[in-house]
Order: structure tokens, then sequence, then C-alpha cells
């Protein structure tokens, strides 16, 4: 392994890996749901005829011990910690967020057909929880001096699940701030659940077809430096036109085809997204039924492509996804303009009853994601996180797509079992991801190093690539009653190891 100060390690974030992911009456499925689409979450009511609860305050109690040799920083794009863009994977590997937070309040309404879901969590700041992992609990205060302030820190960043959503039989529309997820790939490549998005999004069923369209947003802000570089460098096929308004969109859309073939169930679906930045959207690029390629967005989109699909007989899933991010046509200006780039993933998953196994492989080229030198136009999403304990501004870059962002590949192996009333997770990942040599700091390569050759004016530079490093990573969880047991570890090297109780109220 690669030595940076602390050793470089790789937490694998289960956002969504073995048990479906519920945000109340939303859910992403564990279990391909090859009967009707392949964009999630779900109103509850689509997959099941359960009477919903009504009109809920609840409060939840998470009460957690933990010991961990574990890194404590967060990697940077530039020195200090206000107004930096910052990586959420690199180092820390989304540790924070596999923290309960102490208490979470839960407002969950229904009326008909409309529900609102809220949580207002009481939690440690992000980098609180990596600084303080030696005091092994989540407590955002001192345990035997409650009234110490240097040791008093609560995230004021929420919330972070949020919506409302209304869903009939055929018709489900939202509104909020929750996790997306395109395919049925446990690391999805196009959309991922690795962090939650603010959207809208609406579906429609038809019989054999589902559409699914969404509107999702990004914190515009940029560091200092990004913002000259949207400022004075302009695409080459608008050469000298410069999009620099404090905006960020997301647009994306899907067509899910599914039938039935005797035992086997199939879903194929295409997708299409587009990244309109430095703009303010307009009817064009918010429409939900052009195709996003043909409105020719030059110099402020980025449009990607995709298609996947489920096959699922009696026991046996199979599963793959395929995206494009970018191809050298014949139109392009000139040679070098574009590097081509894409991504897949190809899963298997076996279904015993009482023990689920799984297998997939997912793969990122080296520019996919970043085909862009602007930066409004890289296909990742910006959440802005404030911080008093230690203080800082840090605007993080998660990705939209694969979970370890662009040039990376990882094969995976899973199961989920239940044995005597004991619920059991085991995950291993062999990781490979790529690195780059940034003024003599080698760092994953991430979502801000973008392909220089796309625009007009002279001087764009972007890191070289240095190498790669391989990972492999064991996660277990053990659940019986209100206790869950969490175990990871990244070659035997680094480890986080916690016992966390459950009670709602």
């Amino acid at each position: 392994m690669r030595l940076g100060g602390f050793k470089r390690i790789v937490l694998v974030f289960l956002f969504s890996v073995l048990f479906s992911t519920s945000f109340a009456h939303l859910v992403i499925p564990a279990i391909p749901e090859v009967y009707f689409t392949g964009a999630y979450p779900l109103p509850e009511s689509w997959l099941s005829n359960q009477l919903i609860p009504n009109n809920t305050v609840k409060l939840e109690l998470n009460f957690s011990l933990y010991t961990a040799s574990w890194p404590t920083t967060v990697t940077t794009k530039y020195s200090g910690w206000w107004g930096v863009p910052a990586n959420p994977a690199e180092n820390i590997f989304y540790l924070p967020e596999e923290i309960p937070p102490f208490v979470n309040l839960v407002l969950d309404y229904k009326l008909d057909n409309f529900s609102l879901y809220l949580e207002l969590p009481f939690e440690k700041e992000y980098r609180n929880k990596l600084v303080t992992l030696s005091e092994h609990t989540n407590l955002p205060f001192s345990l035997f001096n409650p009234l110490d302030m240097s040791k008093l820190s609560v995230d004021l960043n929420f919330p972070r699940i949020g919506y409302i959503y209304f869903a009939s039989d055929n018709l489900y529309l939202s509104v909020g701030r929750f996790p997306l997820k395109w395919g049925d790939a446990k690391y999805p490549v196009h959309i991922s659940p690795t962090t939650y998005q603010d959207n809208i999004t609406f579906a429609l069923r038809f019989p054999g077809m589902t559409y699914t369209f969404h509107a999702i947003t990004s914190y515009p802000l940029l560091s200092p430096q990004e913002y000259a570089v949207q400022s004075n460098y302009s695409d080459q096929h608008t050469a000298g036109r410069y999009f620099n308004e404090p905006s960020k969109w997301i647009i994306a859309h899907r067509f899910d085809f599914y039938n039935t073939f005797g035992d086997a169930n199939l879903r194929i679906g295409f997708g299409e997204l587009n990244v309109v930045g430095g703009k303010y959207l307009d009817l064009t690029d918010f429409s939900p039924i052009l195709i996003y390629h043909n409105t020719y967005g030059e110099g402020y989109s980025n449009v990607t492509g995709s298609v996947d699909f489920s096959l699922k007989w009696k026991f046996l899933s199979l599963y793959g996804e395929y995206v494009l991010d970018d191809i050298v046509g014949p139109t392009e200006v000139g040679y070098g303009y574009k590097p081509g780039a894409s991504a897949y993933d190809i899963g298997a998953e076996v279904d015993f009853g009482n023990v689920l196994l799984w297998v997939e492989y997912a793969e990122t080229s080296e520019w996919m994601y970043v085909t862009n030198y602007l930066p409004y136009l890289r296909i990742s999403v910006r959440h802005f996180d404030l911080e008093n304990n230690p203080s800082g501004r840090l605007m993080f870059d998660y990705p939209l797509g694969f979970i370890y962002g662009p040039d990376a590949k990882m094969l995976s192996f899973g199961l989920k079992g239940n044995f005597l009333g004991v619920d059991l997770e085991a995950v291993y990942n062999m990781l490979t991801k790529g690195l780059v040599d940034d003024n003599g700091t080698i760092r994953w390569k991430w979502f801000w190093d973008g392909w220089p050759g796309n625009v007009a004016e002279p001087g764009a530079t972007t890191p070289q690539r240095a190498g790669e490093e391989n990972y492999n990573i064991l996660s277990l969880k053990v659940s019986w009653n209100n206790l869950t047991f969490f175990y990871k570890t990244v070659d035997l090297n680094n480890y986080f190891l916690s016992v966390n109780y459950k009670t709602t109220f």
C-alpha cells in the first residue's frame, strides 16, 4: 500500500448492497424488480399491498461503541478547510456515514395518496466523527461532562432524507432529498445511491413499459480556482462563449421494457443523462421527453447514455449495465477533442431462500465522468458541509455513478442470510483504483481531473496518471434484535469494529 501520512485504505460503503434500503415509503429493493422498472427508489405501495401506517412521529435512539484504527484526514483538492473541494471516498471512504446518529427524529405523515417523510438527526459533525474515533462512542457530547463545549459537536447540515410524494397504482411523483439508483447492480455505474440527491422524480407505469424522469441539482458554488477555469475557458465548438452562471443540474430519463418468457422474466432499460452547467435551465434542457443528445447544448451540456438489463429465472438473477460517456465521432472539431469513456457492470445472484449469494464486476475507464475540462460539466454531485468542531467549509464531490469514481475496477462477492434468527451479511471487494500525480501529491483520480483537450484556450492542464493501487476489503454485519455488530478490515491492517443498540420510541 502507498503511504501518505496514513496508509491509504478502503471503506466499502454498503448503502444498499444487500438488504432493501428503505426511506419510510420509498424503497430500493434488494432483489431486481424485473416486472416493471430499473429506476429506484419505488413507492412502497408498488411493491406490496400492506397497510401503510398514517401520521406517526417516532424517536430513534442509537448508542454505539466502537474501536478503530482508521485514517482521520479528508482528502482535499487544495490546502485548508475553507471552501475547498473534498473527496468523501479516498483515505476515509465514507466512514462517517457508517456511524449512526445518536438520536433521529422521524416525521412520517400520510393522507390518501400523499406522504411526507422527514428525518432530523442529532449527531456528530462529519470530520468530528473521524477525529473522535478514539473516544469510542457516537455521542455528540462528552459522556462524563456534557457541559464541556470543547467536546460538543452537532451536525447542522440536516436533513439528508426528506420528501413529499404522491403515488397511485400507475403514477409516482416525489420532490425532496434521497438517494437514487439505476439498474440492479450492487454498485451501479450510471446513477448510484452512494449519496442523497436533491431531486424531482416522476414515473409512469404502462403495460409492458415504465417511464422515469429525474431532475437533480448539485450545489453550484465553485472554488476560486474552479471559477477561474469556468469563466476563462470555453468549449472548442463554442470558442469564446463562456458559461459561468452559478447553476448545475442533472436531467435524466429512462424507459424500462419488461416481459415474461415462460419461467423467465426480462427487463431492459434505456437511459439518458444530461449535465447542464454554467447556464440556467430552459425548457429544452428540462424537457422529459426530448433526446438530450439532440438538444446540442454545446459549451454547457454533457450527455451520457446507457442500457441495462435484468433476467430472473426461478432462483437465479443475471444483470448488467453499460454506460457510454463519450466516443470520438466524425463531427468532432479535431484529434484529441475527447478521449472516449465508458463504464459497465455485470453480476449474478442466487436466492436459496434463507441465503442469497451474489458476484459482480464493475469497471470505469480512465476518463469516465471527467471528459470535460469545465468543472460544472463533470458527472458528479457536490454537497456543502459547514462544520464548527473542527471548523471548516467543505464542498464534498460525490459520485453520481460508480462509488469509486473514474479509473476503477472492482470484483465483489457477497452473501446475505438468516440463521436461527440472526441476520448475517458478508462482502468481499477486490478494488483497483487509478492514481494521479497532482504537483507531487499522489492521490486518487477524482472529479477534479478533467480532460483538457476539449477547450479552445491554451494552458489547460490536468494531473498525469501515476499507476494504480489494489485493495482487498472484507466487511461483516451481524444483527440480532436491537443489536448490530459491524466489522470492516482492509488487508487486515486497518479496521473499524462497532456494536450498536437501537431502540425506537
